[in-house]
């Protein structure tokens, strides 16, 4: 009876620990979201100047590289601290930036390092409230989780964009103290939280030497042994390049949509705020039901008719003349793209050891994030160059020659076998 007891206290802790981790990561994306849209509408009002705003892109985009090593700390380091120390910091360095902006006058300069710390920042956290919470959950929790966090990120980009162009014109500089308390009161509740329920993470592995060579020398040691293990893995090694070039593939949807909104549909401003709301609530909606498929579906086959389809509606989106059947079509785009997006985080995560999955989303995501930057840059030199439609038919057939290299892949053919045993068995 006792033994009961507890397994049902433990559910409940763990799903309590759940709801309170999910509630600061939507603080955490929101306020992101936010710092990136005040901060561009700001720099742009007291400037006027588009080459700043490119400079200071770049500065704080720096942040990205940082994810090569940021992996290694947070696998061999307390995540929970993690977590608990960046909303401190981050809480800290934006109230830090509104003070300089108050006393010593308005700088793109110090906003850029400040941002660049808040992206090195965001380079520990990421990773390690992803690997946290799916070590606090349990393995079996990994696609729970994926889309749980993935449907926040989409919710946080219309939200931040709804709320912060409202806020924009009542709070000017104000706003950074604003995303300061929200990050302090992220704080206060994973504190409380750590406190009342006495949190204990798992085992850590047997310290090392106290001796800071030794240090040195066990974090290189872990750095080479990581890498070593990603390009070993064949798994990671046949889909990361093909993730990369999706990504690289999608920047036009990030660029062009703006210039499609006013020179092709005629809509203007309106038209490109509809876009950008209409495409994270497909990628929402992808999220909700991606788990729903996994039941179903083979992730294999899964892939590949999301992949198929969306390249399908890009084909359609590229012809589109009218606004309504562009948004809707736009929706479709986001939510098979969200579905790929977030098998493909599944099963990478399932091939990855516990003690290398922080290594492992911060490495992703720094190579996702200097690919995207890439295309940016490509996409922009093609538009001045070539017709916007022929970009956008483009990425769709690139989406094609992609869901043909998934249905063909040996690793993902292998990967599907054994999920699917592994199934089997857990049914028995």
């Amino acid at each position: 009876m006792k033994l009961k007891a507890d397994l049902i206290y433990d559910i409940k802790k763990n799903r309590r620990s759940e709801i309170i981790f999910l509630i600061c990561y939507s603080i955490s994306r929101f306020s992101g979201i936010a710092i990136v849209i005040f901060t561009n509408w700001y720099v742009w009002e007291q400037t006027k100047s588009a080459s700043i705003l490119g400079l200071m892109s770049t500065i704080s985009g720096l942040a990205a590289i940082s994810g090569l090593v940021t992996g290694v700390f947070v696998d061999k380091t307390s995540k929970f601290n993690i977590i608990v120390i960046s909303d401190f910091v981050k809480s800290l360095i934006l109230f830090l930036l509104f003070i300089l902006l108050k006393s010593l006058g308005f700088s793109w300069v110090f906003i850029s390092l400040i941002l660049l710390i808040h992206g090195i920042i965001n380079q520990f956290y990421s990773p390690a409230m992803r690997t946290h919470m799916i070590s606090v959950l349990g393995e079996e929790k990994i696609p729970s989780i994926n889309g749980k966090l993935f449907v926040i990120e989409q919710l946080s980009i219309v939200g931040g964009a709804s709320i912060t162009g409202i806020l924009i014109s009542l709070l000017e500089e104000k706003f950074y103290i604003l995303i300061s308390l929200l990050f302090f009161i992220s704080f206060l509740i994973l504190s409380i939280h750590k406190k009342l329920d006495n949190y204990k993470e798992l085992p850590k592995e047997p310290k090392e030497q106290n001796n800071n060579k030794q240090k040195m020398k066990s974090f290189f040691s872990d750095f080479r042994t990581t890498y070593s293990f990603f390009y070993h893995n064949k798994l990671l090694w046949e889909t990361m390049p093909l993730i990369l070039i999706l990504f690289f593939s999608f920047t036009p949807f990030f660029v062009l949509l703006s210039m499609w909104a006013d020179a092709v549909l005629n809509k203007g401003a309106m038209g490109y705020a509809l876009m950008e709301i209409f495409f994270p609530v497909g990628m929402m909606v992808g999220g909700l039901i991606t788990s729903f498929l996994t039941k179903k579906l083979d992730e294999r086959n899964i892939l590949t008719i999301c992949l198929f389809l969306a390249g399908t509606m890009i084909l359609i989106f590229s012809f589109s003349t009218i606004l309504i059947i562009s948004l809707i079509i736009l929706a479709l785009i986001g939510m098979f793209i969200s579905i790929a997006n977030l098998v493909f985080v599944n099963i990478q995560t399932d091939a990855i050891p516990h003690d290398l999955r922080g290594r492992y989303f911060s490495t992703s995501q720094t190579f996702i994030h200097l690919t995207t930057i890439l295309g940016y840059s490509v996409i922009g030199l093609l538009a001045d160059k070539i017709n916007i439609t022929y970009i956008f038919m483009a990425t769709g057939f690139s989406f094609f020659i992609s869901a043909c290299a998934i249905f063909l892949l040996p690793s993902i053919k292998a990967y599907t076998k054994k999920s699917k045993k592994r199934q089997h068995i857990k049914d028995f």
